[in-house]
């Protein structure tokens, strides 16, 4: 099944937090909510590990706008 999680993040305790879309996609319905989180929190790894730091620097600015 596929979910939309509207997830809370912020990097660091100082920093302004802001809610957002993640997409959870292919979740089985035999999981626990916290094995989900444990599956979707490897994808988001996942995809970090493959940007570049030049696309993860734009996608943050992308975010502080809309999240202003």
């Amino acid at each position: 099944m596929n979910l939309v999680l509207m997830v809370w993040r912020q990097e660091n305790a100082r920093a302004h937090g802001h809610m957002q879309r993640i997409e959870a996609k292919d979740i089985s319905p035999d999981m626990s909510f916290l094995e989900m989180l444990d599956v979707v929190n490897e994808r988001l790894a996942s995809l970090a590990r493959r940007l570049s730091p030049l696309t993860t620097t734009a996608a943050k600015e992308s975010a502080g706008r809309a999240a202003s």
